[in-house]
């Protein structure tokens, strides 16, 4: 079947789903997924024939997009600070939003001679490997889900070279190390929250996205109540959270007698992390 016709029929499909933003965009990416024809081959060879084993493979893909799976679990990987992760269900799926995290590691590293950093909560690895790939720090990775951390491992593995410690640990119960920096993306939505995210979302794993408490920053607090004792003497701490926390985290961090405190706005202009430092 030729490439032409394959887009026209399947496309449709796609667009009936309300989480599918750019139906021609996602069926390009899993056409490319299965037959390696990037976007530029598609675009300049739409008569090339497609068998019918990749037709049925794309078919299978699309049904799959069609019941909101998130097309980064369909086709394995996500593209987050200009690396390619992989990613199964049992992580989260890296946002751009996230890059700021990242940023602001990198800044504060750049005046540190080889800093001792921890990505705690790690999930895919994300903040952590990005950061490494970007700088001279020694990273440890850790998350409480084991199934998390085989993700983690295959991406530190893949892009960095495996030049990271990996730790399985409920937030530090396991950690030992104090650190320059400490950066977390931990689970902070409201029950209410989640309930009203779309059905893509909630394919990925609750238990990283969804944290008790009315405000959802149970486990920030813990966090934050535990973090000073695995800092170093003026070390930082970056947490990421929801806009609509910032403000009360920043308190929590005032409280907790951090200092230098201050909220760090994503590229939509929302407020997306918090900085404290810590002096003892």
């Amino acid at each position: 079947m030729r490439l032409a016709e394959i887009k026209s029929s399947l496309v449709a499909i796609l667009e009936k789903n309300s989480d599918v933003e750019n139906a021609p965009r996602e069926l390009s990416i899993i056409i490319e997924d299965v037959t390696g024809l990037d976007k530029i081959k598609q675009i300049l060879e739409p008569n090339i024939d497609i068998d019918d084993n990749s037709l049925c493979i794309i078919k299978e893909k699309i049904n799959l997009r069609k019941n909101h799976t998130p097309l980064s679990y369909i086709i394995g990987k996500r593209e987050f600070y200009g690396l390619n992760f992989y990613v199964s269900s049992a992580t989260l799926i890296p946002r751009p939003d996230t890059e700021t995290i990242v940023e602001e590691a990198i800044n504060e590293i750049k005046v540190l001679k080889k800093p001792k950093v921890l990505d705690l909560c790690t999930g895919t690895g994300a903040i952590g490997i990005s950061i490494k790939a970007n700088t001279n720090c020694d990273i440890t990775l850790s998350d409480i889900s084991n199934k998390a951390l085989e993700v983690t491992r295959k991406n530190a593995e893949a892009l960095i070279n495996n030049e990271c410690k990996i730790v399985q640990s409920n937030l530090f119960e396991n950690i030992d190390d104090k650190f320059d920096i400490i950066v977390t993306n931990p689970p902070y939505l409201t029950a209410q929250w989640y309930d009203e995210v779309t059905e893509e979302v909630k394919m990925e794993p609750k238990l990283a996205l969804v944290s008790s408490g009315d405000d959802g920053l149970d486990l920030i607090r813990e966090i934050i109540k535990s973090a000073p004792k695995h800092l170093k003497n003026g070390g930082i701490l970056l947490i990421e959270c929801d806009y609509r926390q910032t403000k009360l985290c920043a308190k929590l961090l005032e409280t907790a007698n951090f200092t230098n405190i201050k909220i760090i706005k994503d590229l939509a202009q929302k407020e997306r992390v918090v900085r404290g430092s810590y002096y003892a």
